[in-house]
């Protein structure tokens, strides 16, 4: 090979490599991760219709979420960990949010606000949708009745987890101020009792 091609090949191996490493992308740090995870956070409870008025803080360092503020409801701190420990990414959520009956009137002037324009018939019917699309439907029979956003729910289920999950997914309707739950425990399961409910029929 000529002194000419060989300098020839060498430039274009030069310029190749140069193209290669400019189009490589960057690898995130651990640190832009994090970063992306709490914005990713703030998003979710910014649209979420139960958490967007409430006092809550995110901090993430190496996959951890640490989450602080206060909330009106139990219900809204449970809700605010389980959105954490469902964003890819996030290892382990420290919920540290505090429960407190005071920080409800700054939470509530916010979110009727929002809710002005949410009829009753349309909380019903965004409830309902919930409740018989989620995987639990099978362990509950639940009926709902809306009054200016605040919602009673009736019914039956199988076990109180399944009951306090009837709750969750209420608040988290658009336009719902509070949420009373009147559902009973199933002596025998909702299966059985709709079985019979069924041969009585």
């Amino acid at each position: 090979m000529s002194l000419r091609s060989h300098s020839r090949a060498v430039v274009t191996v030069v310029l190749l490599s140069l193209v290669s490493m400019k189009a490589a992308p960057a690898t995130p740090t651990g640190s832009m991760l994090d970063a992306r995870y709490e914005a990713q956070l703030w998003t979710i409870y910014a649209q979420t219709p139960s958490l967007h008025a409430c006092d809550i803080s995110v901090s993430v360092e190496d996959g951890k979420a640490v989450l602080s503020g206060t909330v009106e409801a139990a219900a809204k701190k449970a809700l605010a960990g389980e959105i954490a420990l469902r964003v890819a990414g996030i290892q382990n959520v420290d919920n540290q949010i505090l429960v407190r009956a005071d920080a409800a009137a700054a939470t509530l002037a916010v979110e009727n606000s929002d809710s002005d324009g949410v009829d009753d018939a349309s909380i019903r019917n965004d409830i309902s949708s919930k409740l018989s699309w989620s995987k639990w439907a099978d362990k509950m029979t639940v009926r709902v009745a809306s009054h200016r956003g605040f919602v009673v729910l009736r019914g039956i289920a199988d076990d109180a987890a399944t009951r306090d999950l009837a709750s969750y997914l209420a608040s988290t309707a658009r336009g719902v101020m509070s949420v009373e739950n009147r559902i009973t425990l199933a002596a025998r399961g909702v299966a059985a009792a709709k079985g019979e409910a069924e041969n009585l029929d």
